[in-house]
């Protein structure tokens, strides 16, 4: 699942980043009132308007209970990121919550994306199709 997105270049980020992850921490089991989180992933959804150019594909989150706690979860952590001065409220909310959603496909990291992810020199940022992919598989996904 995605919250936000952190751009940590140093060891001192890095640090601060956990540091403050480790401090946000203890306020989970009260924004979950002590309840696990169950959940499912609904709805196929892309990133751009556009389907025959489409870089993430994802599935939107829905808790099983139908409450919002992990909405609140979101939030508040992404909340206390900014407030640390870790994260850009702007560049990681498109409105007043968090999108929950779990990428499935994302195609824009290439040669420069994290040092996680094995790109070649030659590696280009690429979109695929998604009209085929809906074709075929979105009765068998919903």
């Amino acid at each position: 699942m995605t919250m936000g997105v952190l751009k940590l270049f140093s060891e001192t980020e890095i640090k601060k980043a956990v540091d403050a992850l480790n401090s946000f921490a203890p306020k989970i089991p009260y924004i979950l009132r002590g309840k696990p989180l169950r959940g499912c992933m609904k709805n196929l959804e892309i990133m751009n308007d556009e389907p025959k150019s489409v870089k993430v594909l994802y599935g939107e989150l829905h808790l099983l209970d139908d409450s919002n706690r992990l909405q609140v979860l979101a939030d508040d952590c992404l909340d206390y990121f900014v407030e640390q001065g870790l994260m850009s409220l702007d560049q990681n909310r498109n409105s007043s919550t968090v999108k929950l959603h779990c990428t499935l496909i994302n195609t824009r990291w290439g040669a420069n994306g994290p040092p996680t992810i094995d790109a070649s020199e030659n590696s280009v940022e690429k979109s695929f199709h998604f009209n085929h992919l809906a074709t075929v598989y979105w009765k068998k996904w919903i």
